[in-house]
């Protein structure tokens, strides 16, 4: 009697430290996951003066003109249904649409594609007939214009990974463009397409910051315009 009730003690003894043992190993990776969850859901736009710049100088290209026509290049249409993240683009030093409007400008300027390249202010909001953009043409003295819009310049981020010290999650940057090449007089479209980039960084800390992001940007940016010199180079 004595030894089965000796035997009866152990075992619950024993059944008590397996069940505390699992409470504390539940915890514990309970803790990690919720702390990667909540980490995941903080994206703050950075400080003003800790913001990265979509700013770039792009690179010369040495070869000849292309061709001998002259080009304007009209104020970009941001068409996008999501802002950069948040529904803000807050996150960076300039405008969004201000920098990447400067980055098509200068991409065709240095691109040796055109004997001259001229920047043409205009209401993005505003439809332009065919008489507008002839209009447009004689008034800056250009032979063609080229027409973009932004569909999609955005911040993402992958579901998070439980690891042992929190999350690990993917930090994507995503720019999708719309261009076209236009003759006005005729008002022939020369040449349209879409292109689309997208960048990611690794990030492991569960804060994101501008340097998650920002090198990102600039590469979706670059990529999108090294494509569209690249297709108009060869018409």
């Amino acid at each position: 009697m004595k030894r089965i009730f000796r035997q009866t003690i152990m075992l619950l003894a024993a059944a008590f430290l397996c069940t505390a043992t699992m409470n504390v190993v539940a915890l514990a990776t309970g803790g990690n996951e919720a702390q990667a969850q909540v980490k995941a859901k903080k994206v703050k736009a950075p400080k003003a003066n800790q913001r990265p710049s979509l700013s770039y100088r792009p690179q010369a290209v040495s070869e000849t003109v292309k061709f001998a026509e002259r080009i304007g290049i009209l104020t970009m249409r941001d068409r996008r249904v999501m802002k950069f993240y948040g529904g803000s683009d807050g996150y960076f030093v300039e405008p969004v649409t201000k920098a990447i409007n400067e980055a098509l400008f200068y991409e065709f300027k240095t691109g040796q594609l055109f004997t001259r390249v001229v920047n043409i202010s205009v209401d993005p909001g505003k439809q332009l007939s065919q008489a507008d953009l002839a209009a447009l043409a004689e008034q800056y003295d250009v032979d063609l214009l080229f027409k973009a819009d932004i569909d999609v310049f955005n911040m993402l981020r992958e579901k998070v990974v439980k690891t042992k010290v929190g999350g690990e999650f993917q930090v994507k940057v995503r720019f999708r463009f719309f261009g076209q090449l236009i003759e006005p007089k005729s008002g022939s479209i020369l040449w349209a397409d879409q292109i689309d980039h997208e960048f990611s960084t690794l990030n492991t800390s569960g804060i994101v910051e501008g340097r998650d992001y920002g090198p990102s940007s600039v590469r979706a940016i670059q990529a999108v315009m090294a494509d569209l010199k690249r297709f108009i180079r060869s018409l």
